[in-house]
């Protein structure tokens, strides 16, 4: 695997540890928790390898919450699995550092992974009819996963999986233990996976876009009960999805993927309030809002996202972006901080007048150096 080092460089996705948030609490102590650093992950496939993830850097303190978002195929469930250690194929390579509580995981034994999965770190994935086994009863499944961890007797775990289901509102517990998850809506699965992640208390959860398929209705229930035992327990959390919605009161701070990197992050209100980067502008532009009017035509990204096979020698969003110059299709942008701590990549980033001369001198001319088509019409929509 070709090395993508900008070690020079500090890492996204976070603000400096012993910094202050900015609603006034403490961002964690000076010790993070988990130091993702310069990790690059790569598939071994029929037509070569593949580099998903690339460059990848974040710091999460104790109890703080994490956002990941972007389009599908950018790489977030990449990013999650990756720091978990999920992806264990031999055609898989990863490179960087990956350090939670002060231990490499990178190379640490599968037997050594067995003991912190569930335990320290727990998932709760986008499909809980895939997790949850379709053949055994949710009172075995939440018991099992108590039991390879703690030193309880059969009735004592039986009786936390009873504790802990009534902690996620699921009604009639007694009777669920007996039930298969084929029995309950897709909401009430998706509350049962959340208590198997919790079950042991981990220091930090993963939570891989776990409102997927619900109403949202549902959608806000288990997000709220997400934040509640975060809050109970102290847990980090790091909640990845492709809804600028959910994560915008959700989280602290925010990183923003694009073709298997984090192209802009910072604390999450900063981010979505004065964007950096031009992709986290058009992600804004194209999410509906309740103040816009009914019918009103939604704002979309021209273009398609780049594969992460497709190797380009720039921008990896030059190709839609409507600032982009000539410098965009030859030199990738370095990762760039700014004194407040938010990280991007991208020559013009939007608070500097350099990306407003080439925006005027591509409507100019009615086009970008990537050729993409350029007016007035598109820019005073917001297209």
């Amino acid at each position: 695997m070709k090395r993508l080092s900008r070690r020079s460089t500090p890492a996204l996705g976070h603000r400096p540890p012993e910094q202050t948030a900015p609603d006034g609490r403490p961002s964690g102590t000076s010790a993070p928790l988990l130091v993702v650093d310069d990790l690059a992950t790569e598939f071994a496939t029929p037509g070569g390898p593949v580099l998903a993830l690339r460059n990848a850097g974040l710091v999460l303190p104790q109890g703080r919450t994490l956002g990941v978002v972007g389009e599908s195929g950018s790489g977030k469930s990449v990013l999650v699995r990756s720091i978990m250690r999920l992806l264990r194929s031999r055609g898989v390579r990863h490179e960087g550092s990956v350090r939670f509580d002060g231990e490499e995981l990178l190379t640490a034994s599968n037997a050594r992974m067995r003991k912190i999965w569930g335990d320290r770190i727990a998932m709760v994935f986008q499909d809980p009819m895939t997790t949850l086994h379709p053949n055994h009863r949710i009172g075995f499944q939440i018991t099992e996963a108590l039991r390879e961890h703690l030193p309880l007797s059969p009735d004592e775990a039986q009786d936390r999986a009873l504790r802990l289901l009534e902690s996620v509102a699921i009604p009639e517990p007694a009777r669920r233990l007996r039930q298969y998850p084929h029995e309950m809506s897709g909401g009430m699965r998706q509350r049962i996976v959340i208590a198997i992640a919790i079950a042991c208390a981990p220091d930090l959860l993963l939570a891989d876009e776990p409102t997927t398929a619900l109403d949202v209705t549902v959608q806000a229930q288990v997000l709220d009960l997400l934040s509640l035992h975060q809050s109970r327990r102290g847990m980090a959390m790091i909640l990845v999805s492709h809804d600028l919605a959910v994560v915008s009161s959700r989280t602290d701070e925010l990183a923003v993927m694009y073709s298997g990197q984090i192209v802009e992050s910072g604390p999450t209100a900063a981010v979505l309030d004065a964007p950096l980067m031009p992709y986290t502008a058009a992600l804004l532009r194209s999410t509906p809002t309740v103040d816009k009017a009914p019918g009103t035509r939604l704002h979309t990204i021209p273009g398609e996202p780049l594969p992460p096979e497709r190797r380009v020698t720039g921008c990896r969003f030059a190709s839609r972006c409507r600032y982009a110059v000539e410098r965009c299709l030859t030199t990738e942008p370095p990762l760039a901080a700014t004194p407040g701590g938010r990280g991007y990549r991208c020559h013009l980033p939007l608070d500097g007048t350099a990306a407003q001369e080439a925006l005027a001198a591509n409507l100019a001319r009615g086009r970008t150096a990537a050729g993409l088509a350029v007016t007035e019409t598109d820019v005073v929509r917001g297209a």
